[in-house]
């Protein structure tokens, strides 16, 4: 069992297994590689980028996958204009283009 699992089952035995909560912690500590997931902003840049991120509520690793690709993929995308220094910047970014 990976370090996620556990760390996911443990989220589960404490009825915390959410997204925002299970992705805060890491994206917090690694902010250069890991996002943290806002499920409905996280799913309406994925929108606009036309980008599959395989959406699930329940914590998986396809989704996360997924949600690192298209973060990377904005980074990117805006990083001539806005020169984003990490994945904070790129939810700070993913925030003010969410509907409000």
């Amino acid at each position: 069992m990976s370090n996620q699992d556990s760390f996911c089952r443990c989220l589960e035995s404490i009825g915390a297994a959410k997204w925002t909560v299970a992705t805060y912690f890491p994206f917090l500590v690694h902010p250069e590689t890991n996002m943290f997931v806002k499920p409905t902003i996280t799913q309406h840049a994925a929108e606009l980028c036309r980008f599959e991120i395989n959406y699930q509520s329940k914590l998986n690793w396809l989704t996360y996958k997924a949600v690192l690709d298209l973060s990377g993929t904005i980074k990117k995308g805006i990083a001539k204009k806005l020169e984003p220094r990490d994945m904070i910047d790129v939810q700070s970014f993913m925030w003010c283009v969410a509907p409000h």
